[in-house]
């Protein structure tokens, strides 16, 4: 069965959804069978961050948002579309290492951070693109003129 309970303590706990153990009958008890259950001012109040007052001025709003939540069918959830994923293309991966390796030795030689001569994401923007000339790296997004003036030939070597 599913069921929302309390993961974690102190400042980690949170409500979530899990699976549950069906409830079972000991010596002398009932199972009985719960139709429908609301999230109540107890409830809320567990977590960190709401107190009283919180409540008096929002409770109907979060209690109407709760059930409204759990009436909501799993197919009209909210859907986060997946980013673009590139295919595995091993070319590319020794391009970028060679990149990283260039870049680490730039940034010895001019006693700089590595995000200053170029960031990881540049890096593969300039792996995946092959830019052939100092003019095509410049174009890249987010290149700026100092990175192609003092690093531009040292990474289009590393092609």
């Amino acid at each position: 069965m599913r069921a929302v309970v309390i993961e974690g303590s102190g400042r980690e706990a949170r409500m979530v959804w899990a699976d549950a153990p069906e409830p079972g009958a000991g010596p002398g008890e009932v199972v009985v069978q719960v139709r429908a259950t609301a999230v109540n001012r107890a409830d809320i109040l567990q977590r960190k961050g709401v107190n009283e007052r919180v409540i008096e001025r929002y409770g109907a709003a979060i209690m109407s948002a709760v059930q409204r939540g759990l009436d909501l069918p799993k197919e009209e959830w909210p859907r986060v579309p997946k980013g673009k994923r590139w295919q595995r293309d091993d070319d590319y991966e020794n391009r970028l290492k060679r990149l990283k390796q260039t870049r680490d030795l730039l940034t010895t030689e001019h006693d700089l951070r590595p995000g200053i001569v170029a960031a990881n994401q540049l890096l593969m923007d300039i792996a995946r693109t092959l830019p052939g000339d100092l003019d095509a790296l410049a174009a890249l997004p987010g290149m700026r003129r100092y990175q192609v003036k003092h690093f531009g030939e040292g990474l289009l070597k590393a092609l």
